[in-house]
């Protein structure tokens, strides 16, 4: 019984709330949200970033060897 008292009660309080109030409820939060998502994809980038550069690096390296004649 008492759970059908706190539905009720908070069903009217949402009920009172205006459109305005409703969206900045539910839209304040997504910035928290979606800042750790997009800080991690950041820091993958640059991990993968590295990577490559590494590859490339090497790569390099080993095509200037084989493009060296050898006395």
């Amino acid at each position: 019984m008492r759970r059908q008292h706190n539905e009720t009660a908070i069903h009217t309080m949402l009920k009172n709330l205006t459109v305005k109030s409703r969206l900045v409820v539910v839209i304040s939060p997504m910035p928290l949200l979606l800042a750790p998502i997009g800080f991690a994809g950041l820091s993958g980038m640059a991990g993968t970033n590295e990577g490559l550069r590494a590859v490339y690096s090497h790569l390099q390296k080993t095509a200037l060897r084989v493009g060296m004649p050898e006395y």
